[in-house]
């Protein structure tokens, strides 16, 4: 479980992440007042002064989740180029060992992400969200955020209907935390939650508790995968 604790990396993450309001993405509709995705309507992109004036920003439509991160979980998780790993020859190591070697080989074609990609990376930010408001109950809150971290790691082990892995890399990493703790309040918060966390042991729950703290979302969509 300590996997998902990096103690003051975050302190670092302060950059502003901003993004158009005009997205290339063929499945995203805009006009001056909001911006439909397959049929979800989400938030104008907020004022970014007003946005980051505060701890939690402006959740305009009062899901849990700052509005332009929602914006960005959204297009991020719109297409995607599929690629696997086959077989490339041997290759022999240093010591002399020989070992099979691979490539990975990519997709023509961009496909779209499975709706229940967007909505576990919704159910880590709104747990982001409430980590740092209370950042000194950071082993209160911790399962919170916990159980969004462990949901993605089940379906990152899910394949769509195509057998395709449902994406390429962690959700909850680098790029979540710089749109997610962008401001230095947020980055302090952050890195004071995972200070509180230092020390301590965590257990790793069972497969069917890991799937139980999906959130109900995450658990409609998944009916679509069996």
């Amino acid at each position: 479980m300590q996997t998902f604790i990096n103690i003051l990396s975050s302190l670092l993450l302060l950059s502003v992440v901003s993004f158009s309001q005009t997205p290339t993405k063929k499945s995203i509709e805009t006009n001056t007042t909001k911006w439909v995705v397959d049929g979800h309507v989400l938030p104008p992109e907020p004022d970014p002064v007003l946005n980051n004036a505060t701890l939690l920003g402006i959740d305009v439509n009062n899901n849990g989740v700052r509005d332009d991160v929602e914006r960005w979980i959204y297009e991020t998780y719109d297409e995607y180029v599929p690629c696997h790993q086959e077989p490339d020859g041997e290759e022999t190591l240093p010591s002399g060992q020989v070992v099979q070697s691979a490539k990975e080989v990519c997709e023509e074609t961009p496909v779209p992400y499975h709706p229940v990609v967007r909505a576990v990376a919704m159910q880590g930010a709104r747990a982001a969200q409430i980590i740092i408001q209370e950042p000194e109950k950071a082993r209160e809150t911790r399962e919170i955020f916990a159980k969004a971290y462990l949901c993605s790691m089940v379906v990152d082990d899910m394949k769509d209907a195509n057998g395709r892995k449902m994406y390429k890399e962690y959700m909850f990493g680098d790029k979540f935390k710089k749109i997610q703790f962008n401001t230095i309040q947020r980055a302090r918060a952050f890195g004071e939650y995972n200070f509180n966390l230092s020390g301590g042991v965590y257990d790793l729950p069972t497969d069917d508790a890991i799937l139980q703290g999906c959130s109900q979302d995450v658990h409609i969509l998944l009916e679509d995968l069996k």
